[in-house]
């Protein structure tokens, strides 16, 4: 799915929140709960570093 296709799918069903789902080096799942507001299309072209 396209980055511009998530954003408008974001504003168009008003989704508040975006959970980023990940596995650590360990290979434990993890997660990372954000407000969707902070979704761009360069965060989702380009990647998130934490």
């Amino acid at each position: 799915m396209s980055s511009s296709k998530v954003l408008k799918t974001i504003k168009e069903k008003e989704i508040e929140f975006v959970d980023l789902r990940f596995t650590d080096p360990r290979g434990k799942l993890q997660h990372l709960t954000m407000d969707a507001t902070a979704v761009d299309e360069n965060m989702l072209n380009e990647g998130v570093f934490f």
